[in-house]
């Protein structure tokens, strides 16, 4: 699952980008709407194709899940996960005026082609680090950004770090709340 979510950032950063040019927020989100229509079509195909108990773990698996049996899964994500964090512990200044305009940021030294490109990349291997382990539990990276900003504030100095706690804490309350 792993090498399969680094394989679709890939396809979604080739289809997004033109050289020499920052990365169209527009054809990326288009990018990743289509290959996830795509991908969803052949999982769907890999169920129909499968034997009842195959498909009913797929389904569980599609579901979400947060029972890891070892530490093996959570061992081999965390390389991914610490490139990923360490990324972005240089990059909130330059989001913070991204957020602005990309003109505005470019006038005040932030290469944002590079801003755009380690952003994305970034995001891609912490997600793919987590859809790995817990499956796509996609509610939680599409609610919890916009929730603390609406609690915190826009700087993502607070944002990047609150997000990531937010959204733990967030999982474990709905794990509980689905368990019980």
């Amino acid at each position: 699952s792993l090498a399969g979510a680094v394989v679709a950032s890939a396809i979604v950063y080739v289809l997004a980008t033109r050289p020499g040019r920052p990365i169209s927020t527009m054809v990326l989100l288009l990018a990743g709407v289509t290959l996830n229509a795509f991908f969803s079509a052949l999982i769907l195909f890999v169920q129909y194709a499968a034997d009842f108990t195959q498909a009913y773990r797929t389904i569980r698996w599609l579901m979400g899940d947060l029972d890891v049996g070892s530490f093996a899964p959570i061992v081999a994500a965390l390389p991914l996960v610490v490139v990923a964090l360490g990324i972005f512990a240089f990059l909130p200044r330059s989001l913070n005026l991204l957020s602005v305009g990309a003109d505005s940021a470019a006038t005040r030294g932030v290469d944002v082609g590079l801003t755009q490109r380690l952003a994305f990349f970034s995001a891609s291997l912490a997600t793919a680090a987590a859809v790995s382990l817990a499956g796509p539990i996609g509610f939680v990276g599409i609610v919890v950004p916009h929730l603390v900003r609406l609690l915190v504030g826009v700087d993502h100095r607070i944002v990047l770090p609150a997000s990531a706690l937010f959204g733990a804490a967030f999982l474990v309350a709905c794990d509980l709340l689905a368990r019980t």
